[in-house]
């Protein structure tokens, strides 16, 4: 059925029917065509003779073009055989498949076909590296996030500790404040301690 499909979307021009070759003998009397020994008719002329919709018909063809004509008429043979194969195996794949089923096939070789044709990725396999892309996106989204709040539970810490540290550089601060203090005043009574004492 692939093969099939592939031959039709390169489909090459048609014409029905078939080229039929004809030789004419003319009105006029001492023509060659009516020698009485030897008569040569006039021609090749040719036809293309065909039967559409129940309905016969011929059209003249020139003799430059009878080569492009053949070709197109045996496309078409080509294209119904193709055609009628295709019907065939579509049968075939509805009694195994089933309607869904075969239609699915179809569209999924139809797809790859013509993305092959048109040079691109098929629809499946895009849609496919999209949900890809999307998973590892994801995936990149969370280990960003568990990092994230990992820093934050550094910087909590961080800061419970500067925080901490802070208030005991207060605390000395203060301290070293009071103890200056008390060395002043043991300094001055010692002072006036020994002031008096003179």
């Amino acid at each position: 059925m692939k093969e099939l499909v592939r031959i039709l979307l390169q489909a090459k021009p048609v014409l029905p029917g078939s080229l039929e070759e004809h030789y004419n003998v003319c009105g006029k009397a001492q023509c060659r065509c009516k020698d009485k020994v030897n008569p040569q008719k006039h021609g090749p002329y040719y036809r293309l003779s065909y039967s559409l919709k129940g309905k016969n018909s011929s059209v003249f063809v020139k003799k430059e073009d009878v080569p492009a004509i053949k070709a197109m008429t045996e496309n078409y043979r080509e294209s119904r055989s193709n055609i009628q194969h295709l019907a065939l195996s579509a049968v075939d794949l509805y009694r195994q498949e089933g309607l869904q089923g075969m239609l699915d096939k179809y569209e999924e070789i139809l797809d790859m076909e013509t993305s092959i044709k048109n040079g691109a990725k098929p629809a499946s396999r895009t849609l496919r590296e999209t949900r890809s892309s999307c998973d590892k996106w994801k995936t990149k989204a969370l280990e960003r996030q568990s990092e994230i709040d990992k820093m934050q539970v550094k910087i909590r810490d961080l800061e419970k500790s500067r925080d901490n540290w802070k208030g005991k550089a207060i605390q000395a601060k203060e301290e070293n404040q009071e103890l200056k203090k008390l060395s002043l005043l043991k300094t001055v009574e010692g002072e006036k301690n020994t002031g008096g004492s003179r």
